[in-house]
C-alpha cells in the first residue's frame, strides 16, 4: 500500500486530494498547524476526517517538517499548505516568505538526503506571472508582484533545480483559481454564494464587492487534485499548468449565482466598497494546460456554471 503525506490536508486542496488518495487506497498522512474542530470541517464534510493520520506541523519549523517527513516515509509528498494575504499582500511577508518558500525548500533537503526515491509535488500559482493578452503557459515569463507570488517562485525553481541536480522525482503544479464548496469565505466566490443565500433567506441585507470587473480562469478543485496526482503517476517528472482556458468575471460569477437563487436584480443587494479592491490586481489571467492534457491525458470536467450550481446546492443544502 502506497503511502502519501499531504502538507495543508484540512484546506480544500489538501482534503479533495486525501479524498482521491484514500479511494485508491493509499494510506494518507496529513499535516495541519492544528486540529481544531473548526479546521477539521473540510475532512468532516467528505467523510473522512477519521481515515487521515493526522500529524501537527509547525511550516514555520524546519525541524517540525523534517518530524512530519520522518513519521510518514511516504512514497509521495504534495505540498498544499501555504498562506496569502488577499487584501493586504504585504501583510506578514516574512511568515509568507518561510512558509510558501524556505518550507519547499527543507522538504526538498529532507527528501534528498534521506528519501531520494520519494516524489513530490509543488503547487505552483498562477500568481507567479505577469497578465498577458495570450495564454499563460509552463513556458511563459515570471513577473512576482506580491511576497506571496515571489514566495511562490522561489519554492517553483527550487523544486526545478532539485530535479535538474539531485534527479529527484519533483513536479510543479501551476495551478489557475480553483474553487469548491469547501472554499473558505475569505475568497470571493464562496463569499458571493454564501451571503446570497442569507439574503435570500432575510438574514442579511446587503453583500459587500469590490471590483466586480476582474476576470478569473476559474476551475474546480475535486478536478485539479487529480491532476497533482497524475503527475506523480507518470515516467519523467514535469511541471505543467493546471486550468480551464477560459475567463469569467466576477459580474459573471454574481449574475449565474443570483439567478441560481432566485434573485432577479442582485443590483438592489450589491454595495460596493473601494476598500475591498486588491491594492495590487490584474485584469484577466487565462492558462494554457494543453501539455497536461497531452501527457497526463488531464482535461477538467467541471465548467464555470457547473462549479457555481455545485457550490450553490453544497451551500443550500
Amino acid at each position: 500500500m502506497k503511502k502519501a503525506l499531504i502538507f495543508g490536508v484540512t484546506g480544500q486542496d489538501g482534503s479533495y486530494l486525501a479524498q482521491l488518495l484514500l479511494k485508491k487506497n493509499y494510506n494518507v498522512f496529513g499535516t495541519s498547524r492544528t486540529f481544531s474542530p473548526k479546521k477539521l470541517n473540510n475532512l468532516r464534510t467528505l467523510g473522512i476526517n477519521s481515515k487521515i493520520k493526522k500529524i501537527k506541523t509547525n511550516f514555520t519549523s524546519m525541524k517540525s517538517i523534517q518530524n512530519a517527513i520522518h513519521l510518514s516515509k511516504p512514497n509521495e509528498i504534495y505540498n498544499l499548505a501555504g498562506v496569502s494575504s488577499v487584501l493586504d499582500p504585504f501583510n506578514n511577508p516574512i511568515d509568507i516568505a518561510k512558509i510558501n518558500g524556505l518550507s519547499v525548500l527543507q522538504i526538498l533537503e529532507t527528501i534528498r538526503i534521506f528519501y531520494p526515491k520519494t516524489k513530490f509535488f509543488q503547487a505552483s500559482s498562477s500568481e507567479m506571472f505577469t497578465p498577458t493578452k495570450g495564454l499563460i503557459s509552463e513556458n511563459s515569463q515570471f513577473d512576482p508582484k506580491t511576497p506571496y507570488a515571489i514566495s511562490k517562485v522561489f519554492a517553483h525553481e527550487m523544486t526545478q533545480q532539485y530535479r535538474k541536480n539531485f534527479q529527484l522525482f519533483t513536479c510543479c503544479g501551476i495551478l489557475f483559481n480553483h474553487e469548491s464548496p469547501l472554499r473558505g469565505l475569505e475568497f470571493v466566490t464562496r463569499k458571493i454564494v454564501n451571503s446570497m443565500l442569507k439574503i435570500k433567506n432575510n438574514k442579511m441585507d446587503k453583500l459587500i464587492l469590490g471590483n466586480i470587473d476582474v476576470e478569473r480562469d476559474w476551475g474546480f478543485a475535486g478536478d485539479y487534485v487529480i491532476a497533482m496526482w497524475k503527475m506523480l503517476q507518470i515516467s519523467n517528472p514535469s511541471d505543467f499548468v493546471i486550468s480551464t482556458g477560459k475567463s469569467h468575471s466576477v459580474r459573471e460569477f454574481l449574475t449565474t449565482t443570483s439567478k441560481l437563487y432566485g434573485i432577479d436584480n442582485w443590483n438592489d443587494i450589491v454595495k460596493f466598497d473601494s476598500v475591498l479592491n486588491r491594492s495590487i490586481d490584474y485584469k484577466q489571467k487565462i492558462g494554457d494546460s494543453s501539455k497536461a492534457k497531452r501527457i497526463l491525458k488531464w482535461t477538467p470536467k467541471t465548467n464555470f456554471n457547473k462549479l457555481i450550481k455545485l457550490m450553490v446546492d453544497a451551500e443550500s443544502f
